[in-house]
């Protein structure tokens, strides 16, 4: 899982660090989608999410439970800190910032046959 996650970040760090060329307005995220999708569940303004998800008490309070601190001891999230380090230098800002601009537009996720699950978004202007 840990191997997955890192691979999909590094992923990411690539993509959004590359010119995209792309038209000024995308397809609707259905038309992405396989005809088998099952179901899907589209966030359309997720700022307030986002504003709620990324505010520093919310965050202070998510890092004191339990579950978290077992999570935080375990080597695998120091890596993902690495991830997260890396992508922050290599983009120039800081995680949250990059979170709003990557989701702030709008998120589609889509669960698909044998427990696949695809996540699209309508990214904002990332490097600018």
């Amino acid at each position: 899982m840990t191997n997955r996650l890192l691979t999909g970040l590094a992923l990411i760090g690539l993509l959004v660090t590359q010119p995209l060329e792309c038209a000024t307005e995308s397809a609707p995220a259905e038309e992405w989608l396989s005809e088998e999708t099952i179901a899907t569940f589209e966030l359309i303004h997720p700022e307030p999410l986002l504003n709620l998800l990324l505010d520093p008490e919310f965050i202070d309070t998510i890092a004191v439970l339990p579950a978290y601190q077992k999570l935080a001891s375990d080597p695998g999230f120091k890596e993902f800190q690495g991830v997260v380090a890396y992508l922050e230098t290599t983009l120039g800002m800081e995680w949250k910032a990059a979170v709003r601009k990557l989701l702030g537009g709008g998120v589609t996720f889509a669960i698909l046959p044998d427990d696949a699950v695809n996540l699209m978004t309508t990214v904002l202007k990332l490097l600018g």
